[in-house]
């Protein structure tokens, strides 16, 4: 279970080495565990995955109540792509806020594409709940 403090030092960590990730999945996209900044890529990956955890086990908890709270989401949506400006397939210099989308499309073959791409459908069903609760409740109300 992650604590609300473990959130925040997650986060954290995300916001701290999703930049040395970009430059990791520029420079050495075949294999970025191999490159000098091989622990950014996987502090960023490994905090992408707790928040999207720590939300999706909130929502078993709190599932009326986690839609409301936009700033978890925001964190996730951080963790799951945030502003992720491609041309192509490659990545432009302002880029500087990637995560588990990045490593999925830039290296399809790394060791962490597998783990990103379970998590990005995770994700991906905790954003559409909350939408259709969002939509649901603005209807009703």
């Amino acid at each position: 279970m992650l604590h609300a403090h473990d959130f925040w030092i997650v986060t954290a960590l995300l916001y701290l080495h999703r930049t040395y990730l970009v430059e990791t999945l520029m420079r050495w996209p075949e294999d970025p565990l191999r490159s000098k900044f091989a622990l950014s890529v996987l502090a960023a990956h490994r905090s992408s995955l707790l928040i999207i955890q720590g939300l999706g086990q909130l929502h078993e908890q709190l599932a009326d109540l986690i839609p409301r709270i936009a700033f978890l989401y925001l964190h996730a949506f951080s963790a799951y792509v945030r502003a992720i400006s491609l041309d192509g397939l490659h990545f432009t210099h302002n880029a500087k806020q990637v995560c588990l989308c990045a490593i999925v499309i830039r290296s399809p073959g790394c060791a962490l594409a597998r783990s990103s791409l379970a998590e990005i459908d995770r994700a991906k069903g905790l954003f559409v709940h909350a939408r259709t609760y969002r939509v649901t409740k603005a209807m009703v109300g």
